[in-house]
């Protein structure tokens, strides 16, 4: 009993030190179906989430590229307690692809989900995950969360029609044509490429625990590793 509680204590140790990792992140408030249905399988049991984010156009993972490095550390480190902890195991592991607005719908549909495959790939290079469920997602262009990008990141005069743009019924062809055409030489179409759209270009990563209730009685934790 004695080993068990000293396990559960690092463990506990551990979680609030990626906590305090991921105290600054931003946060977004907009949540798929896809989404919304896997918050409510996840929270029943400890949560580790993250994200990892590509440059344009990109689908492999570079440690270097903006937060990257501080989320791929934060999940080993996860991962390493995982495999020395016999009362915890991965249950569940959700991975959803997504691309910026930028060129063709389909291709970026293709895009989103070979970032979710190599990210896949991050994850068993680290653990065995056999007796794992793994869902590997495309989800394609995120125009909602595009538009929190514009919200919090976009200071110009046209910011208004802009939105309405991006809120409007249109395909997201007709969207990008209208905003390209929104000025000559496409100024705010350039813009938002290189200072609105570097969210949209992201992994998201859930990892289910399940933690056997035999020796723990605790509540759950939710540890929130390197996001952005």
């Amino acid at each position: 009993m004695k080993i068990v509680r000293w396990v559960f204590f690092i463990t506990i140790i551990i979680c609030s030190y990626l906590n305090t990792l991921a105290a600054a992140t931003p946060q977004y408030t907009h949540l798929s179906d896809y989404q919304t249905n896997i918050t409510r399988r996840v929270f029943q049991d400890t949560l580790i989430h993250t994200h990892l984010y590509f440059d344009h156009d990109q689908e492999h993972i570079d440690s270097t590229y903006r937060w990257n490095l501080r989320a791929m550390d934060s999940v080993r480190v996860a991962f390493a307690i995982l495999g020395k902890d016999s009362l915890q195991s991965i249950s569940t592991i959700i991975i959803e692809g997504a691309a910026s607005p930028v060129g063709d719908y389909w291709y970026n549909q293709r895009l989103s989900k070979k970032r979710a495959q190599v990210a896949e790939q991050f994850l068993h290079s680290l653990h065995g995950l056999e007796s794992a469920n793994i869902e590997v997602k495309g989800a394609g262009e995120d125009w909602k969360l595009f538009e929190e990008e514009v919200i919090k990141y976009y200071d110009r005069p046209n910011k208004r029609k802009l939105l309405e743009i991006i809120r409007s019924d249109a395909s997201e062809a007709e969207k990008e044509r209208k905003i390209r055409n929104m000025d000559p030489g496409e100024e705010t179409w350039k813009y938002l490429v290189k200072n609105c759209m570097q969210d949209s270009r992201r992994v998201k990563i859930f990892v289910v625990i399940d933690i056997s209730r035999v020796h723990l009685h605790q509540s759950k934790h939710i540890v929130q590793t390197g996001q952005a």
